[in-house]
């Protein structure tokens, strides 16, 4: 999302990643161990830099609470201060529907946002049923289940609309929630063949699908066994192209552009020679053909 990418960014601009962290950790322990009544400077910085320790504090932090905090009412600014005005009116023109009882918390959560959607209230009433598990992610629960000092738990009531939005798009997208009269985001049951019901063996077999879930997602794993067993075995002749990057979450595969092979196309073609732009449709610097005497 883009108050996490924001957030990521400003933390990037203050540390670089730190690597073998397990290397650092082992000659520190050896060090302490080896001299546990020695000054830390004389024992420590030695075998790990106190620039260094600064660096992995400061990776530490940005996965830590405060990074999610920080994230977290970036997303809030920018929803109360522009998002949320459009909310009422969408809510209104917007019919939300869902065919699978696991995803109707999300409608129950909709719903709750849209009877509250103009109230001044802070909280939501102690006497709402408010759906928590299928709608806030477990790390934005402890901002939408704020405690008071006698231990009651309450709901924030902007934090909630926050997260049940986010879990909107998320289903949304999927069409697990569908919008009535909607084309993209149909409800997915009018993909179907009117017959389908009736018929559905038939149809599976026309297109050579298996009508057991378990049986597709099994050929599905075996599909990827078979092609990381391809990846691997092939590893040894292409690591000088393709590298392997764990400390990628997206992306993590780099593959290195291959070098032209001999015949390939030259990147930039010649120009149109005159007879061309002649006959181009629309060209400005149309050339004439030229006429014979």
């Amino acid at each position: 999302m883009r108050a996490e990418k924001r957030v990521e960014q400003e933390y990037l601009n203050e540390f670089k990643r730190i690597g073998n962290k397990e290397g650092i950790l082992y000659r520190i322990a050896e060090a302490a161990v080896g001299h546990p009544d020695e000054p830390v400077r004389e024992v420590v910085f030695p075998v790990a830099s106190e620039k260094l320790l600064r660096e992995v504090i400061k990776e530490y932090k940005a996965k830590s609470p405060a990074f999610r905090k920080q994230v977290h009412l970036i997303m809030r600014a920018s929803y109360s201060h522009h998002y949320r005005r459009m909310v009422p009116e969408l809510l209104e023109i917007l019919d939300f529907h869902s065919n699978n009882e696991l995803y109707r918390p999300v409608i129950r959560a909709l719903q709750l946002v849209k009877d509250y959607v103009h109230s001044p209230r802070q909280y939501y009433p102690d006497h709402e049923i408010i759906p928590i598990k299928e709608v806030v992610a477990p790390k934005w629960r402890e901002f939408v289940e704020e405690q008071d000092e006698d231990g009651t738990s309450r709901i924030n009531r902007l934090n909630y609309e926050v997260c049940t939005l986010q879990a909107l798009r998320e289903k949304v997208r999927v069409r697990e929630i569908w919008i009535e009269g909607a084309n993209r985001y149909r409800d997915p049951d009018d993909d179907l063949p009117t017959d389908f019901s009736q018929k559905r063996a038939t149809y599976y077999e026309a297109l050579r699908q298996p009508t057991e879930a378990d049986v597709f997602i099994e050929k599905l794993k075996e599909e990827m066994r078979k092609a990381l067993r391809s990846l691997d075995g092939a590893m040894p002749r292409i690591r000088d192209k393709v590298r392997l990057l764990p400390n990628r979450k997206k992306k993590p595969i780099s593959i290195t552009p291959l070098a032209p092979q001999p015949g390939t196309p030259p990147a930039r073609y010649p120009a149109p020679t005159a007879p061309a732009l002649s006959l181009w449709p629309g060209n400005q610097y149309r050339v004439q053909p030229p006429t014979q005497c």
